[in-house]
């Protein structure tokens, strides 16, 4: 579907459209794709991983890393593209991630309990903390509250569905490009992290906000 170049053309993202798209509660929809990352001078490790697109807000919710990798060599295995395992488990993975939807959907939840699970999953930082490190968070905090009502006020509804996908598309599309916008120095770095963030599972807001809302069900 396009391929995107990082670093002057050094790192290479194809993204895979399966052309496959999935019916979720609240009339949301998933597409199954594949994004394949290749180093092309050898200093990055290249690799293939199933990803499910939640396509109204563009997230990527892959519920495993990277099914094949390679460390960095000048030669990349061309089983990293054309492995059938890479789709045996997207089936999996789209499975999960279908289960996980359903389930958090049929569990409601109030502002007051979502601003709960914010403070347990992003504590306020010490009063010994940099002001850096006071500032992020609180640029986080305010990222994800404004994502919470945008989804509440674009589906009509409160659940821990909702609750989730906006703690990671906050996470994606805010947090992890360092809150940097086309216009600003640095965006180009800001998305590739991104990217490469959401590929390789290195989510932890969205995986503690996950866990916690499992153990609420």
């Amino acid at each position: 579907e396009s391929v995107q170049m990082f670093r002057g053309g050094r790192r290479v993202l194809v993204t895979q459209n399966l052309d496959e798209t999935f019916q979720l509660p609240m009339g949301d929809e998933m597409a199954r794709y594949v994004y394949s990352v290749a180093s092309l001078d050898g200093t990055k490790r290249s690799y293939s991983v199933p990803m499910a697109l939640r396509i109204s807000c563009q997230n990527q919710l892959g519920l495993a890393l990277a099914i094949f990798s390679a460390k960095a060599s000048k030669h990349h295995d061309s089983r990293l593209w054309l492995q059938a395992e890479v789709f045996t488990q997207g089936d999996k993975q789209m499975a999960d991630v279908m289960g996980l939807a359903t389930t958090l959907t049929g569990q409601s939840l109030t502002d007051a309990e979502f601003s709960r699970m914010v403070n347990r999953i992003m504590p306020r930082p010490l009063e010994s903390e940099s002001t850096k490190a006071k500032n992020k968070w609180e640029k986080s905090r305010d990222a994800i509250e404004a994502n919470w009502r945008k989804e509440v006020n674009h589906y009509g509804d409160r659940n821990a569905w909702v609750a989730y996908n906006a703690v990671q598309g906050a996470e994606q599309h805010k947090i992890n490009m360092n809150f940097r916008t086309k216009s600003d120095k640095g965006y180009e770095r800001g998305l590739e992290k991104s990217f490469m963030n959401s590929l390789e599972g290195k989510t932890p807001l969205a995986d503690a906000c996950e866990e916690y809302l499992k153990e609420l069900s």
